[in-house]
């Protein structure tokens, strides 16, 4: 997560051309080169990701709730991985680590759309 801390902290000092990796989906890889990325225009950063709550500087945290069982059949419609045993194990363990993560999250979001009651909670009483 060192990485994408320094991009945040570039980007908190208004930096205006930073270096990025790219991601290539298609082939499942990050490229090993990096591309300058013009952010002269642009007032937000968002990280998203399942451990994008590791990361370094960030000014709020919000984390979208979900249960295994959700997790999952997203899984499953994406069709990116193959579902294994395996994959229900490394799910499960997961799940009880981000529960940990969830705590120092800023704001709390279902998979509705709305905040729950600690998010509600944490807004108001910060």
């Amino acid at each position: 997560f060192a990485r994408l801390s320094s991009i945040v902290a570039a980007f908190h000092r208004g930096e205006s051309q930073i270096a990025l990796r790219i991601m290539n989906a298609a082939e499942h890889h990050v490229q090993d080169d990096h591309r300058v990325t013009d952010f002269s225009k642009v007032g937000v950063l968002v990280l998203e990701g399942t451990w994008s709550h590791l990361v370094e500087g960030s000014d709020a945290r919000v984390y979208l709730q979900t249960n295994f069982n959700e997790t999952l059949a997203h899984r499953k419609a994406r069709a990116r991985d193959p579902i294994t045993p395996f994959t229900e194990m490394v799910l499960s363990i997961e799940h009880v680590k981000l529960d940990l993560i969830s705590q120092k999250a800023d704001l709390l979001v279902a998979m509705d759309g709305a905040l729950t009651q600690e998010a509600a909670h944490k807004c108001c009483c910060h």
